[in-house]
Order: C-alpha cells, then sequence, then structure tokens
C-alpha cells in the first residue's frame, strides 16, 4: 500500500546507537510512514536489538551480507513505498517533528523535490556541541555546498529517475546524487536542526583524503557529461632569481626544483590544453625550454614582475601572447606549493564546469579561532560559537590553485568575484613553501616517504 514517505536506516556495527535512531523514528508526530532497518553484515549484536522490531506494524528489518553503503541506498530505494524517501544514519537521531516540517514544507512547495533541514552536532554520547545552519536558499547562486547525505527527503520517483545512487563510489553518497539531482529537480533547505548528527572516532568523514578522492572522482564523472566542456590554459607565474633574490624557484624539494613539482603535476593533469610559464627571468626562461619542450614559456617585461604589479597584468599579457581564445579558462598555479596534485587540478576545472562558477578556488577548512582588531581589542570573527552560520563558516585559500572564466576575467579584469566555487585540497596539497624552514620540512615529509611523487 503507498504510503508518503519511506525512513530507512543503515546499519554497520552501531550497536550502541541504533535503538536510538530507531525509536526517534518511531516517536515522529507525523504518523504516514514506514521504516526499512537494513543490517549491513554487522558483526556486534546490532542483529539481536534490530530483530526486537520485526513484528512493528511500520518496521521492516533486513539483514544482509555486506554490501556498502551505495549498494545498500539502491536496495531500500527498490524496497520503498514512500512517494519520499529518506536516509537516517543509525548513529544519527531524528527530532520528534522533523517528518512533519519537512513534508509540511514539500506539501506547500510542490516544485521543490528535495527538502533537507539544519542539524545539530553532538558528540559520541550525544551532547550538542554545535548547530550547523545552512545559508537561505532563496538567494544562493552556486550549489556547490551539497545537502547532508542523511536526513535529506527526496521524491522518490525523482530518485529513481537520475538513476538512484553510484554503487562504483563507496563514499561521499551525498555529493553524487546531489550533482545529479540539482541539474533536473529543484531543491530547497528548512533553516531548522531537525535532527542530531553524532561525531565520533568510527566516522566515515574522519578519513579526510579518502573523502577527498572520491569527491574529485564524482567531480570528474559529472564534468564530462556537463553542459560545459572548458578550454583550459595554466599559467604558472615565477619570477626568478634574477628578479626576485630570495625566489624559491629553485630551491630542491626531494631532490627537485620547486617550479619542476608544479610544471609535472600541470603536464600530469587531463583537463589542461595548454601550460604557460611566464617569467622576466631568462634562467627560468632556459631551464624550461631545455627541460620542457612541450610547456610554452613567455618572457615578459620586468617590469610585471614587480611586487606592486597585480597579476592580472601578467594574465593579460598571456592571453594577448598565446591569443587564447573561445570558451577558456585561466588557471593560475604557484611554485610554492610543490605537493598539489594533478587530481585536484583537474577537479578545479571539473568544479567550475558542473557548478558553472566564474571563479574556482583551492581550499582547506580553517577551524581555527580566528579574531579581529576592534576599538576594544579582539573580538572573535564568528558572533557565536554554539550556533555556526554557514555564512561564518572559514575557508583559507591553500594549494595555491585558483580557475578564473575567460570570458568573466575579460568582463571584471579581475581574478576574484562573481560566482566562486571551491575545491577542497588535502592538508598535504596544502602547504606553502615560504622560506628555510618550510623547506626543511617539506624535504622531511618526502624522505619519509609521505609523499611520492611517482604514484599520481
Amino acid at each position: 500500500m503507498p504510503m508518503r514517505i519511506t525512513v530507512y536506516i543503515t546499519n554497520y556495527n552501531y550497536s550502541a546507537y541504533v535503538e536510538k535512531a530507531i525509536q526517534s523514528v518511531l516517536e515522529q508526530t507525523f504518523g504516514d510512514f514506514e521504516l526499512l532497518i537494513i543490517d549491513d553484515g554487522s558483526t556486534d549484536n546490532s542483529r539481536d536489538l534490530i530483530s526486537q522490531y520485526s513484528e512493528h506494524e511500520k518496521v521492516k528489518c533486513v539483514f544482509q551480507s555486506n554490501k556498502g553503503l551505495n549498494r545498500t541506498n539502491n536496495i531500500a530505494l527498490n524496497m520503498a513505498r514512500g512517494e519520499f524517501i529518506m536516509r537516517l544514519d543509525a548513529d544519527d537521531v531524528l527530532d520528534v517533528n522533523a517528518l512533519t516540517i519537512m513534508n509540511d514544507y514539500l506539501l506547500r512547495h510542490p516544485e521543490v523535490h528535495l527538502v533537507f533541514p539544519d542539524y545539530f552536532v553532538t558528540d559520541g554520547q550525544g551532547e550538542v556541541m554545535d548547530v550547523v545552519r545552512r545559508n537561505d536558499f532563496d538567494d544562493l547562486t552556486i550549489l556547490d555546498h551539497p545537502a547532508h547525505g542523511a536526513c535529506t527527503l527526496v521524491n522518490r520517483e525523482c530518485l529513481l529517475d537520475i538513476g538512484g545512487y553510484d554503487e562504483d563510489f563507496t563514499c561521499q553518497d551525498g555529493w553524487d546524487f546531489w550533482i545529479k539531482f540539482i541539474r533536473k529537480y529543484e531543491v530547497a533547505n528548512i533553516n531548522l536542526p531537525l535532527f542530531y548528527y553524532r561525531q565520533h572516532g568510527s566516522n566515515l568523514t574522519t578519513n579526510e583524503n579518502r573523502l577527498i578522492d572520491t569527491r574529485q572522482k564524482i567531480l570528474s564523472k559529472h564534468s564530462n557529461n556537463g553542459k560545459r566542456q572548458l578550454q583550459t590554459t595554466a599559467i604558472i607565474p615565477v619570477r626568478g632569481p634574477s628578479v626576485d633574490p630570495g625566489s624559491v624557484a629553485f630551491e630542491k624539494v626531494g631532490g627537485k626544483y620547486l617550479i619542476d613539482w608544479t610544471v609535472d603535476a600541470a603536464r600530469k593533469a587531463s583537463r589542461l590544453d595548454q601550460i604557460v610559464v611566464t617569467t622576466p627571468c631568462h634562467v627560468v626562461v632556459e631551464h624550461v625550454q631545455e627541460k620542457y619542450p612541450d610547456v610554452c614559456v613567455l618572457l615578459r617585461d620586468k617590469a610585471l614582475g614587480y611586487f606592486n604589479v597585480n597579476l592580472e597584468a601578467t594574465i593579460s599579457h598571456v592571453i594577448e601572447k598565446t591569443e587564447i581564445s573561445g570558451e577558456t579558462s585561466l588557471m593560475l598555479l604557484y611554485i610554492e606549493s610543490p605537493f598539489r596534485t594533478a587530481k585536484s587540478i583537474d577537479a578545479a576545472v571539473a568544479t567550475m564546469e558542473v557548478f558553472e562558477a566564474d571563479v574556482v578556488v583551492s581550499v582547506r577548512p580553517e577551524n581555527s579561532i580566528i579574531f579581529r582588531p576592534t576599538n576594544t581589542g579582539l573580538e572573535p570573527v564568528r558572533e557565536s560559537y554554539s550556533l555556526r552560520l554557514e555564512r561564518d563558516s572559514l575557508f583559507r585559500s591553500s594549494g595555491q590553485i585558483l580557475l578564473v572564466d575567460k570570458t568573466f576575467f575579460a568582463e571584471t579584469k579581475s581574478i576574484i568575484g562573481g560566482r566562486v566555487g571551491h575545491v577542497l585540497i588535502s592538508k598535504q596539497e596544502s602547504m606553502r613553501i615560504r622560506g628555510d624552514w618550510d623547506l626543511a620540512l617539506a624535504n622531511a615529509i618526502v624522505g619519509n616517504g609521505l609523499i611520492d611523487d611517482t604514484k599520481e
């Protein structure tokens, strides 16, 4: 018999939490729902706990061998009888009014086919540590911050229409289906925290490098079938030692010049159509021409290499001398970040295509307490530590990737502005060489085998 909402809980070895998740669904003030509980091959006592609910009129229990998150998502999608479907992770908890509020929003906004709420962040014991509030979706111009993978209420037919969940990916399910969904259907956020997201040592989100790698693969997949197919020129500006005695171009990390780390990463990237090294230094010109005959090198006037000259002038010079035309993006890569990868370079191009951004920057989340000076001394940038608004989240430019759409640049003569997208990079990629201490640290990292330039 059809019903309004299917909630499904996926569980793997979360016996410490799963009963609270189940009870949070059964205690909802909204009644027209079914609950699927899918145990994905747990080896703890989860099965015994879940079996207690097998006779409940609203519950169906499924016990299966371990199949992974996205395959289990599709199993639930095919089993569901609800018009709308929502996953609840086994370590999270719904607010008692969550389904009522989200369903009411959908009834009042029939054009919306996906809705998700804000949420509380709790520790392993369930104590609230933070409240995450999203930006107002009525004013958003770029949707490159997806909904949370769980506790998102989705029209089931629409989810089937976009092909469900891609089982090639073992995590970041929210990213993949979000990109597919926003291309066809309208989405919305409810600015109320309606579930409790538990952070603890077993969370998948603690494996950052795996998440970043999967996200980059998802972006690459969707950029290949998107509307935009950009030509991309990488611009590597290098002052060089003849203009700047402090230039690090020919300092070595792991026995390799810093300039070569950046050029090599650019050459390995699959989304760059042209690489241009621009410099006022003849030593740099000779080095690039000798080692990289496939890389374009431009000798620019020394005046363009002075510290008080902005990069926009250098970019304009490259456009003029290389006759870049067509639907093109221009990527600035700086040589001070040796551990930046070709995958992140490609992800920046994919991000511009998928989210139709004017500018894309590589970033790291900034979780430190940041202060600013005022008349009464320093005050924190965030207004409150217990209410984390999305607009108050901080990201630090890292890895020194900056991609700008050529048309946007031609109109504004600016490399920052318009619709700014982001690509998240790993901690090691964010390292920037500014002096001897950084050089020593970078060499120690390579020497200890933590970075292997031959793997990518």
